[in-house]
């Protein structure tokens, strides 16, 4: 349950940690007002070959007085909320994918004006999404070569045998972080590394929940410094690699204190 992983104490104080480390690294690297680099405002544009649905003149007809009228898209948002809700009054803080996604497309829905303009935010934010999508075959290549080979199984069943009962979150962690740099998705990832780590745990009497911490936090680690979280962001800021990577390391490196201090003190405290 997410009372034991995400809600939990430990978490929680290591998740506050990690944000006021990193707040605070942060402020000290930003360059003084004059070496400041604004960015362009036109790397933020998107092509004009999409034209916004303010532009196009509004068609007589039932249709297109629908889809520019705020109400449907509004009735829509609030109905998901309501379920949403619902669930987590009936079932408590539990999440699983649809409630996610239903979360979010009722944000979209309520802070879109109509269905027009819902579909030129997609359609724009596609500028971003598509790097990103051609992406998913290259690292499913490498995942399906690492899966079908033994490698991730074989350095997830290692990494397990080394670690003591208090150890076994950190080095779940610093395994996860190394993975994850291979198999991006964490799904997948926790499909090869999770069972072998709980194994282990249950040997060990490790608690399984700083397990599936443990691996989360690698997977986050990791995803600082990773090309399918950053080139997303280079895209729409229009910004050179380097002058992302230069701050997102130091970030990654700072990161690793307050995220395996947390797991330790943690594991510790817990046995």
């Amino acid at each position: 349950p997410v009372t034991e992983t995400i809600l939990s104490p430990y978490n929680l104080m290591t998740i506050l940690a990690t944000v006021v480390v990193v707040a605070f690294t942060t402020s000290r690297l930003a360059p003084d007002n004059k070496d400041v680099e604004e960015i362009e405002e036109k790397s933020l544009s998107v092509s004009g070959e999409i034209p916004k649905s303010s532009d196009l003149e509004m068609r007589p007809g039932f249709a297109s007085a629908f889809e520019h009228a705020r109400w449907p898209t509004t009735t829509m948002g609030l109905l998901l909320f309501g379920y949403v809700g619902y669930w987590f009054f009936t079932r408590g803080a539990q999440l699983e994918l649809n409630i996610v996604n239903w979360t979010f497309l009722g944000l979209c829905l309520l802070l879109t004006k109509n269905a027009s303009n819902l579909i030129d935010v997609m359609m724009r934010a596609g500028r971003a999404v598509i790097p990103t999508l051609l992406q998913y075959p290259l690292y499913g290549g490498i995942m399906g070569l690492m899966i079908g080979t033994g490698v991730v199984t074989m350095m997830a069943g290692y990494f397990a045998e080394i670690g003591s009962a208090e150890t076994l979150p950190l080095i779940a962690f610093f395994s996860g972080g190394l993975i994850n740099l291979f198999i991006p998705s964490g799904g997948a990832q926790w499909a090869v590394q999770g069972p072998a780590f709980l194994e282990a745990a249950k040997l060990l009497g490790t608690d399984p929940s700083l397990i599936v911490l443990g691996v989360a936090y690698g997977d986050q680690w990791t995803n600082i410094i990773h090309p399918f979280v950053v080139i997303p962001l280079l895209i729409m800021t229009g910004l050179k690699a380097n002058k992302v990577l230069s701050y997102s390391f130091i970030v990654f490196l700072i990161a690793t204190l307050p995220l395996a201090g947390g797991l330790l003190i943690a594991s510790y405290t817990m046995h």
